[in-house]
């Protein structure tokens, strides 16, 4: 889903230039008052980003429909802390307000709600409010000059005033995905849903960032017969967003379980033919990646053990692919029903929460027993 990165001259925030340089140094905060259990404080930390950091992505205005610069962040895996000093792994989450500006004719979207716009010395500043916690991978920023429009009450598209119509035609049915999955699972809790047309300059496939799900320009070009990819992404609105892995090790968590999400809203739009085909692809690209990676057999196993240095190695088809078919393994003992009932139980009992691959064995013995 997105091409491995470096980890090198990722920092944290520090108050030496030396250890702003050095990837592995942490920002320890000692306070000076002792605090009972369950006080809260607060600590305001003064900060400020390094245009350079892998967190932070400038495409020029030759990589852009409009002729004007882009922005956005991808934080994904551990490159959040070129962005925020915040503790930069999937098991901590956080709620976050935003005050963001930028000049006209500039859009600005982050992964939580709009609460307001003004203008400001010549700027435009917009304010966004995220009310429930995500991990840090998730914050997102993105600035360029976009259009909306909206498919229904709680869905719709942003992209560059050039692909505004053909990602419309091709993506209308995003409201209809959202549907289909939420009658299967627990409700939709994040109030609206927008996918963000990146240009074409954007060198990933998609991320799924609470309300602001970036994706690919390819996927539009390519015409409605991609718009399941779509449905991928929308998912993750449950799997990965909702309910998190604990760390990149169970990434599966997150991958695995939106794979058998996105395929049953397939199933139910598309109809079992084109199913079963996403799923005979997704099968025959896991046996060629198990075959590439034959002489690295623990990076096929479903949880594969991994640090900061080694998180990009669980992003490939293994957990995608062999968490579906893990999952439908137990559809097949369980039947279809009481494998959907049980991720209900699963997401109410965890949602705003981050899960290992040992709890989701714990609650799914329990539940069955």
């Amino acid at each position: 889903r997105r091409p491995p990165r470096s980890t090198q001259g990722v920092s944290s925030a520090a108050s030496d230039v030396d250890k702003r340089q050095d990837p592995n140094y942490a920002l320890t905060i000692s306070l000076n008052t002792h605090l009972q259990f369950n006080q809260t404080c607060q600590i305001k930390i003064s900060y400020h980003t390094n245009p350079e950091g892998l967190g932070v992505n400038w495409l020029s205005e030759n990589q852009t429909d409009s002729k004007k610069p882009f922005f956005y962040t991808d934080c994904e895996t551990y490159f959040c802390r070129s962005v925020a000093p915040l503790q930069d792994t999937p098991s901590i989450k956080s709620t976050f307000t935003a005050r963001l500006r930028a000049e006209s004719p500039l859009t600005v979207l982050a992964s939580g709600l709009p609460k307001g716009k003004h203008t400001l010395g010549g700027l435009n500043e917009y304010y966004f409010e995220q009310p429930l916690p995500i991990p840090s991978y998730l914050l997102a920023i993105l600035a360029g000059v976009l259009e909306y429009r909206s498919i229904d009450h709680r869905v719709g598209i942003y992209a560059e005033p050039g692909l505004i119509n053909r990602s419309v035609e091709v993506l209308s049915d995003i409201g209809t995905f959202l549907n289909i999955i939420e009658k299967h699972l627990v409700p939709y809790m994040w109030q609206n849903y927008s996918i963000v047309v990146m240009p074409f300059g954007y060198p990933m496939g998609g991320m799924e960032n609470p309300q602001i799900t970036f994706m690919s320009p390819a996927i539009v070009t390519a015409g409605k017969e991609a718009e399941n990819v779509a449905a991928h992404e929308i998912v993750h609105s449950w799997f990965g967003n909702l309910i998190t892995c604990k760390n990149w090790s169970h990434i599966w968590i997150n991958e695995g379980f939106t794979v058998y999400g996105e395929r049953i809203v397939v199933e139910e739009f598309f109809g079992q033919e084109f199913y079963e085909t996403s799923a005979a692809i997704g099968l025959h690209d896991l046996f060629l990646k198990t075959e590439e990676l034959k002489n690295s057999p623990e990076r096929t196993k479903l949880v594969c053990y991994t640090n900061r240095k080694t998180a990009d190695y669980g992003y490939h088809k293994v957990p995608y692919e062999k968490g579906f078919s893990f999952l439908k393994k137990l559809e097949g003992l369980t039947g279809k029903q009481t494998l959907i009932s049980f991720f209900k139980a699963y997401l109410l009992k965890h949602q705003y929460k981050s899960v290992a691959s040992e709890d989701f064995k714990e609650d799914f013995i329990e539940y069955i027993s």
